[in-house]
């Protein structure tokens, strides 16, 4: 079982409006809404593919109310996202948290520590709970990732903005991508996955450096990151044998290794395009997709 983490989760609303035009009064069409964070988009898209999880979050944990992020998207696919901070936190309910937490995760085999931190809990949160878990996997971004890197987790996923503001440099290149997938691993990190929006998914596992690319699709692209960890760690899982009742069976051969498990990454987050829910992927749409990825070395 896999253990995913929200710590700050949301309702996420979606609201369609005919033309996106800042400020001027506009008539809502259509309104979405739906339990959001990125730990519970990434179980979603878990459960999707056939992976057991679990999905533990602050309000599971605490009598507090999530945050709103309200996303506003026109009919041409143009669309702004408003994001709140979340509760504040008291250092006695943040103990409560980490103790819960550390007691979940003994049950796992790995823990998904993702999305941001709501205020008061101290940046180095997300690194305090790598060293107590046996496999973490960290998606977070600013001073929580910074803390996060140095407690070496088994994988972290950042987007190409976080990882530049994480390493100091631009990172707009081929021979860019590749010394940043190098340094992200020298922290002792066994996995790294480097987000490159329309140009794919690189990564690398230490020896291959590798980027996956697929044609780009158009639509509301909320939570494709998230699906992209899920199709990454089902990838993981099919590999070991761990899940045996997955729409992706046919499309992971157990030999694809690290270059696999990232074609279907990108995949997964290239079926997430236009989703109504963030996470709930076809199965057998990343099956489709995961075939059409191109593999390339860095």
């Amino acid at each position: 079982m896999i253990l995913t983490l929200t710590l700050n989760p949301s309702i996420d609303r979606t609201l369609c409006v005919k033309a996106l035009t800042p400020g001027r009064e506009m008539r809502v069409i259509s309104v979405t809404a739906c339990p959001g964070g990125k730990g519970v988009n990434v179980a979603r898209a878990l459960r999707a593919l056939g992976v057991p999880v679990t999905s533990l979050t602050l309000t599971d944990i605490l009598d507090v109310l999530p945050r709103v992020n309200t996303t506003v998207i026109d009919q041409k696919g143009c669309s702004s996202r408003f994001l709140e901070p979340g509760p504040l936190i008291a250092k006695a309910q943040w103990h409560r948290v980490e103790a819960a937490v550390r007691k979940a995760a003994r049950q796992a085999e790995g823990v998904i520590l993702s999305g941001s931190l709501p205020p008061g809990v101290p940046a180095e949160a997300y690194a305090r709970l790598v060293r107590g878990t046996r496999q973490a996997f960290l998606d977070t971004s600013g001073p929580a990732l910074v803390a996060g890197v140095h407690a070496a987790p088994f994988l972290i996923k950042p987007n190409r903005e976080e990882a530049e503001a994480l390493l100091g440099y631009r990172i707009r290149s081929r021979a860019a991508v590749r010394k940043a997938l190098r340094s992200l691993a020298g922290y002792g990190i066994k996995r790294v996955l480097l987000s490159l929006g329309e140009e794919g998914l690189a990564g690398t596992n230490g020896q291959d450096f590798l980027r996956a690319a697929l044609p780009s699709r158009r639509g509301l692209t909320v939570g494709c990151g998230d699906a992209a960890l899920a199709g990454f760690l089902a990838a993981q899982q099919l590999s070991a044998g761990a899940i045996h009742e997955s729409p992706l069976h046919q499309a992971f051969k157990h030999d694809a290794g690290f270059a696999g498990a990232l074609a279907m990454a990108a995949a997964a987050g290239a079926a997430n395009v236009g989703v109504a829910v963030p996470g709930e992927i076809s199965g057998a749409l990343v099956k489709s997709l995961t075939e059409k990825v191109v593999i390339e070395r860095l």
